[in-house]
């Protein structure tokens, strides 16, 4: 049975309905094209819990198909039920040619965790930012594009993502994490050919946080890449539910006002901005689910994962000699190796990682860096991507 060496975590960060499990759900979807890419090098095995969950939301994406071809209206709101408490999703990753397995975590939090302002709420998420390896911050596309992306803000929740990597920086960790910026529905972006502009948007949006990962104290801990998806395939955005007069309609949150009538801010400052509802529609003669690049932000984590992981190379059958050695022959066996050993010590490191290696290039040669929207914003820990 092989031993599990090490377990990795990979935290999924974003709002509610943003559709974070809906990314993860895709991914596994995608799990079969992952090992066909790498010649099944790699094999990576959900837990049946896992299995059963994720297929249970691929499913329920797979059905608004079947479900808004019933439907007489030509605009729909898609809504699948958010996530309510942290779920974490098991999987085992093994690497022909290397011994024991490393168990993968992917963990999607309630998004209402980032905005909670509790103590003990915010401990609890800056707890699992400190223990991840990678860090997947979803991002609603629509409401970041749409309307000079006024409404990302408060649907995106640009300011608390900040303030959270602020407090997981100033601890102290030699672990280095994989941060990816994953914009999500990019449907109606990718026809109309503006992924360059989704791109750009989100070093716009995001200068604060990337900036953070920029500075001298911070660039040696992260490596960083935006990394869209297509999460449904035939499903784009249409517009926002509008009033009479055009207007985006939004959700009211009562007033807070001073003595002098003054409105000072709102009950929930988060949500004052925050469009009622999205509107899509499907794309195309024959639209089905066909999701596009979902298995990119799996193949980072995975490379990323596999670059930090501690490999044991499999045991030697090969029998030690067990012939008495005389006491001329210890010593010149000695110093033969005291002289040597630097060597000795590069070519047993060599060969010890060797199929790690072989599966790192094998997994690099399939990771998209540009085109797209994909870029690989800082990369410290050079972590071998194709060219």
């Amino acid at each position: 049975m092989p031993t599990k060496d090490k377990v990795f975590k990979v935290l999924m960060f974003g709002p509610n309905r943003v559709g974070k499990s809906s990314v993860l759900a895709s991914m596994v979807d995608q799990l079969e094209k992952v090992k066909k890419k790498t010649g099944g090098e790699i094999t990576l095995t959900p837990s049946e819990a896992a299995k059963k969950l994720l297929n249970n939301k691929k499913d329920m994406l797979k059905n608004i198909f079947d479900e808004l071809k019933d439907r007489v209206e030509e605009n729909h709101v898609i809504d699948v039920e958010p996530t309510r408490a942290p779920v974490s999703y098991d999987f085992t990753l093994s690497v022909n040619g290397v011994e024991g397995t490393y168990d993968i975590s992917f963990i999607d939090i309630n998004g209402e965790m980032l905005k909670d302002l509790d103590s003990s709420v915010r401990k609890k998420v800056v707890d699992l930012m400190y223990e991840s390896s990678v860090i997947i911050i979803a991002i609603d596309t629509p409401h970041l594009m749409e309307c000079n992306g006024q409404y990302n803000e408060p649907v995106n929740s640009v300011n608390q993502v900040m303030n959270l990597f602020h407090i997981c920086n100033r601890e102290i960790y030699e672990q280095p994490k994989l941060v990816l910026f994953v914009p999500i529905k990019c449907e109606k972006y990718y026809h109309e050919k503006k992924m360059d502009e989704v791109n750009k948007r989100i070093k716009e949006k995001y200068r604060n946080v990337i900036s953070l990962f920029a500075k001298p104290s911070s660039k040696d801990k992260y490596m960083v890449a935006i990394t869209p998806i297509l999460t449904l395939g035939d499903i784009v955005f249409d517009d926002f539910k509008r009033d009479e007069n055009g207007d985006v309609v939004c959700i009211q949150r009562k007033a807070i006002v001073d003595e002098e009538e003054n409105i000072v801010g709102y009950e929930n400052e988060f949500f004052k901005k925050r469009p009622v509802a999205a509107f899509y529609k499907f794309y195309g003669d024959n639209p089905a689910f066909s999701p596009e690049f979902c298995e990119q932000p799996l193949l980072y984590s995975l490379n990323f994962i596999m670059k930090l992981a501690e490999v044991k190379k499999k045991p030697s059958t090969k029998k030690p000699d067990q012939k008495k050695k005389s006491g001329l022959q210890k010593a010149f066996e000695f110093t033969f190796k005291a002289f040597y050993f630097p060597f000795y010590l590069a070519y047993e490191l060599y060969t010890l990682h060797k199929e790690m290696q072989e599966a790192v290039k094998t997994v690099a040669a399939e990771v998209k860096t540009e085109g797209d929207g994909y870029e690989i914003i800082q990369n410290p820990f050079e972590v071998e991507v194709k060219k």
